[in-house]
Order: C-alpha cells, then sequence, then structure tokens
C-alpha cells in the first residue's frame, strides 16, 4: 500500500519530488514550485520579506507581502516581522509600523 501513487501535498497543487535526507536518515517530500512568498519543503513558511496574514492558520496560503512602502533595502534579509508583517528595517529616514512617517527631525513626504 505504501508504494502507491499519491498527491503531492504542495500548495496550488504544485509538483514535488521524493529526497533522501542523509541527516535523517528517511525519504521526505519537497516540493518543486512553492507560490510566490512561500517556502520550505512543503512550501508551509512564508517567505522572507512575507507574513502570514492569518495567524489562526498554520497555512502558508495565507501569506502576504510586508507592506513598507518603498522605504526597505529590498536585498536586506528580515525586512519585516515574519507575524505581524510590521517593518523592520525601514530606511530613508522613515519609520512605523509601515516606514510610512519621516523620523523625528526629519521633513518631507515618507510615501513619495
Amino acid at each position: 500500500l505504501s508504494n502507491m501513487c499519491k498527491k503531492c501535498p504542495c500548495l496550488n497543487d504544485g509538483p514535488c519530488a521524493e529526497i533522501f535526507n542523509y541527516q535523517l536518515n528517511r525519504v521526505e517530500i519537497v516540493c518543486l514550485a512553492c507560490p510566490k512568498g512561500t517556502q520550505g519543503n512543503l512550501c508551509e513558511l512564508c517567505d522572507d520579506g512575507y507574513y502570514n496574514k492569518d495567524p489562526l492558520s498554520k497555512s502558508a496560503a495565507s501569506c502576504e507581502k510586508c507592506l513598507c512602502n518603498g522605504n526597505i533595502d529590498e536585498n536586506a534579509i528580515g525586512n519585516c516581522d515574519q507575524q505581524t508583517g510590521k517593518c523592520l528595517k525601514c530606511v530613508f529616514n522613515t519609520t512605523g509600523d509601515s516606514c510610512e512617517r519621516c523620523l523625528p527631525n526629519h521633513w518631507g513626504n515618507a510615501l513619495t
């Protein structure tokens, strides 16, 4: 029964492969094409720069891009909190949960 063909457990019915994990000495299923914003062997985690907009759901299907108003370095790691979506590394003298305000003692429009 264990050799029967089985459906891949990936989000969006994506393809998968069977690999041997030498560290754990067992066979594992790995998704080959995780949807944008997800990562992990089974696309079960939100990718860097994304957060789980539905924290009650453990599914990465609810991963949403963090909204930092263009005021982050897209190449940096850890720009936002993966549970809340709060921006953590605002640049261009901006601040706020979405990098939406100028820092104290700075002027201008943080949204342009």
